[in-house]
């Protein structure tokens, strides 16, 4: 089993182009956001120093972007496997379906919060420089944890998307559509309180605000 959780592994990693793609769509979030958003988001929070509340929260939603494009990226080696018929010579060995299945979860959750960390360690250096707005070293742990969980939830949804998909060119349709939903639904492109309230149900109904939500906690209360 870690045999096969490290080859997953060592197949993501060895792409880099691959690794670059996975977070590309944060990425995009993150430079929009400095680039358009920043300034007319700011104008919606009539407080002083709106970045402090702003910046973590942003952090957030990319992260969540992050967690479901890199761990669907990780599974994705799932579908190559049962197309090229791979999947089913593995079956003819003594490991079960489940533990296989269990194999491809695990890797895409190591990945997911890899890929996350390293994002949260750009952005957190980013933000710094650019707002002043430090992430206290004592949330280390707590970031780590919602990094973790983050991609154990997002990992078992692409996990039950992707179960029904055998072919490579469906899941990269599927990726492009769940990937630009994503930030929609974690509030990177507009704060929840902007969109109507129609909108906003559906989007708590979704896991999707969870990280954002706690990040920008985590901050405020360490103040």
């Amino acid at each position: 089993m870690l045999a096969f959780i490290k080859r997953n592994l060592l197949l993501f990693f060895r792409n880099r182009a691959g690794v670059f793609f996975s977070v590309l769509g944060a990425l995009i979030a993150f430079v929009l956001y400095l680039v358009f958003l920043k300034k007319n988001m700011t104008g919606l929070w009539p407080i002083s120093h709106p970045e402090k509340l702003l910046d973590p929260w942003l952090i957030g939603g990319t992260l969540t972007i992050t967690a479901v494009t890199t761990t669907q990226d990780g599974l994705a080696r799932m579908i190559v496997d049962r197309e090229n018929g791979n999947l089913s010579d593995y079956l003819l060995t003594e490991a079960s379906y489940l533990r296989i299945q269990f194999g491809y979860l695990a890797s895409a959750v190591i990945i997911g919060t890899i890929m996350q960390l390293l994002m949260f360690g750009a952005m957190s250096g980013a933000f710094a420089l650019l707002d002043h707005v430090v992430i206290p070293w004592q949330l280390t742990g707590k970031i780590i944890a919602l990094a973790l969980f983050s991609s154990v939830v997002w990992t078992s949804f692409n996990l039950l998307i992707l179960s029904f998909v055998s072919r490579v060119t469906t899941m990269s349709g599927i990726a492009t559509i769940v990937g630009t939903a994503a930030g929609f639904f974690a509030g990177v492109y507009m704060p929840i309180g902007a969109v109507p309230s129609g909108a906003q149900a559906l989007m708590k109904m979704t896991p999707s605000p969870t990280t954002p939500l706690l990040i920008a906690r985590f901050c405020c209360n360490s103040r």
